[in-house]
């Protein structure tokens, strides 16, 4: 009896799902806000969104909460994946096209605080583009960064 390509696929895909179910509770959060005044454009990743509100209020006083309809995601998070796996594998701007001198980070994933990502804000559409790319990773990538994430771990 001949297999169909699709059960085989969903095979993969289920035992793909069962290799991530360890990594369950990792999840990253994403929050951008947006100045026009200060011209420039927040990203923030945290792995509890608690966190946020621990942010100085006069960092972010004029800075406002883009909305997921505004960015056109289905969701604000990354399932699977911990702030630090994305960081350390993609890069500190992650893989997000701006020129590297025009990129400021502040925070650190590993302190369990925000990971904020700030850009200016003619750059709004490639960071937009880029965040909706990370939240729409398959399960796939998703394993390939942990796996990246653990490999340079032992190094």
């Amino acid at each position: 009896m001949k297999k169909n390509l699709k059960d085989i696929a969903h095979k993969d895909s289920d035992d793909l799902y069962g290799l991530l179910s360890m990594y369950k509770s990792n999840n990253t959060y994403i929050k951008i806000m947006v100045s026009n005044e200060a011209g420039s454009i927040l990203v923030m990743l945290t792995d509890n969104p608690g966190n946020w509100k621990k942010l100085e209020k006069e960092k972010t006083a004029s800075y406002r909460e883009m909305k997921r309809l505004e960015l056109g995601s289905p969701r604000l998070f990354i399932k699977y994946t911990h702030p630090e796996h994305l960081v350390k594998v993609l890069g500190e701007a992650l893989n997000i096209h701006v020129p590297r001198n025009k990129v400021s980070v502040t925070g650190s994933p590993a302190e369990g605080s925000c990971y904020i990502i700030n850009f200016p804000l003619k750059y709004r559409a490639k960071i937009i583009t880029g965040v909706n790319r990370l939240i729409a990773l398959n399960p796939h990538k998703k394993y390939e960064i942990i796996e990246k994430f653990f490999a340079k771990l032992q190094e």
